[in-house]
C-alpha cells in the first residue's frame, strides 16, 4: 500500500510540474501584459515601465486579432508610459508593420525592435505623427526604414539601426527634435523628404557608402555642420540642401555627375565650396524641378563673397556649363 502510494505521490509531483511548466510557456495574454504594467514600478514619461516581452508573437501586425494590437491595447488600458523591449518577439515576417493612430503608441517611450525585423514599412497614414512620445528606437538587424515610417514623430532623438542600407520618402520627416551625429556606415541611399525640417539635425559627415540623395532630403535642417561629402556621391537631388544655414564650407567629390536645382539654395552661410568633379556635374534637370536654366539657382542666397574652387583644368568648362555661368565670377582654380 505504501508502495502505491508513493508511486501515486511521484505521478502527482509529475503531473504538478507539467502544469507548472504549460502555465509558464502559455502565452501571455492581454490581461496578463496589463496587469504587468500596472504593477510594475515608474510608468512617467521619464521614468517609463521596462516591458521586455520574450517570445510573444507579434504576428502580422496587421489584423485587429494580432499579438500587436493586443499589445497596444494592453499598454493603453494600464495607462503608463513604457519603454518596449520587444527584440526577443516573434513576427510573421520580416517587416515591423506598425500601425498609425492607434491607441497606446502614444505611451511608448523607447523602442527595441524584434532582431527578426529588417524592414520597417510605412505605417500607412504618412500625414500625421507615429509615437508620438518616442525619444529612441533600436532595430539591430533593420536594413530599410520605409515611407514617412516616424514623420511627425516630435519627441524621436535618436534611433540605432547599424545595418542600415537605404532611408525611405520621408522616414524622419519633421522629426524636429532628432538630433543625431553621424549615421551607419554601410548607408547608401537616402530618399526624398527623408530627413526635411529636422532642425535639431547636426550631422558632422555622411557614410562613403552614400551614393544617392534626393528631394529635399535636408531641407531645413538648420544646425547641419557637414564639410565633407562622400567619395562616391553622384547625385545630390533639388532642393536637398536648401535652408541649411549651419553649412559654411563643403567639399563634393570628383564622383559627382548631377547637382538639382536650389540645391544649395539659402544657405546663407555657405562661403566656400570645393568641387573635385573634373567634368561640371549636370545641374537643374533632376527629379521634381523642371525649370529653365536661369532658374536653377543652385548657390542662390548663399554668403556674398562664396568661392566656388574647382580642378585647374577645368575652370572655363565650369565657367561656361549650364547652371554654372551666373557663378563665372565665383569660380577659379583650387
Amino acid at each position: 500500500m505504501k508502495r502505491i502510494f508513493g508511486i501515486f505521490a511521484v505521478l502527482l509531483f509529475f503531473a504538478a510540474s507539467l502544469f507548472i511548466v504549460a502555465c509558464k510557456s502559455a502565452p501571455m495574454t492581454k490581461e496578463d501584459i496589463e496587469a504587468s504594467i500596472i504593477n510594475a514600478p515608474g510608468g512617467t514619461k521619464e521614468n517609463p515601465v521596462e516591458l521586455s516581452l520574450k517570445g510573444f508573437d507579434l504576428g502580422n501586425m496587421r489584423s485587429k486579432g494580432c499579438g500587436w494590437f493586443s499589445l497596444l491595447d494592453a499598454i493603453e488600458a494600464a495607462g503608463k508610459f513604457v519603454s518596449l523591449d520587444l527584440s526577443g518577439c516573434k513576427l510573421a515576417t520580416d517587416a515591423f508593420d506598425h500601425r498609425i493612430h492607434y491607441a497606446g503608441k502614444d505611451k511608448v517611450v523607447s523602442l527595441i525592435l524584434p532582431e527578426a525585423a529588417t524592414v520597417i514599412l510605412a505605417p500607412g497614414q504618412t500625414t500625421t505623427e507615429t509615437f508620438i512620445n518616442i525619444k529612441y528606437v533600436r532595430g539591430s538587424n533593420v536594413s530599410y526604414v520605409g515611407r514617412g515610417a516616424f514623420i511627425l514623430c516630435y519627441s524621436l532623438e535618436s534611433v540605432d539601426f547599424p545595418k542600415l542600407i537605404a532611408i525611405g520618402h520621408g522616414s524622419f520627416e519633421y522629426c524636429r527634435n532628432f538630433n543625431i551625429t553621424s549615421l551607419p556606415e554601410g548607408l547608401k541611399f537616402i530618399d526624398e523628404d527623408a530627413f526635411l525640417g529636422c532642425r535639431s539635425l547636426a550631422l558632422t559627415s555622411l557614410p562613403d557608402a552614400v551614393t544617392i540623395i534626393e528631394y529635399t532630403a535636408f531641407q531645413f535642417c538648420e544646425k547641419l555642420a557637414l564639410t565633407v561629402f562622400p567619395a562616391e556621391l553622384t547625385l545630390i537631388g533639388p532642393c536637398a540642401f536648401k535652408d541649411c544655414i549651419g553649412l559654411e564650407e563643403i567639399t563634393l567629390p570628383e564622383a559627382l555627375t548631377t547637382l538639382g536645382a536650389y540645391v544649395f539654395k539659402d544657405c546663407t552661410n555657405l562661403k566656400k565650396v570645393t568641387i573635385n568633379a573634373i567634368v561640371p556635374p549636370k545641374t537643374g534637370l533632376t527629379t521634381k524641378i523642371q525649370v529653365a536654366p536661369d532658374e536653377w539657382e543652385i548657390f542662390a542666397n548663399t554668403h556674398p563673397d562664396l568661392e566656388i574652387k574647382v580642378p585647374a583644368g577645368s575652370v572655363q568648362a565650369y565657367k561656361e556649363a549650364e547652371g554654372w555661368r551666373e557663378y563665372a565670377d565665383k569660380i577659379s582654380a583650387m
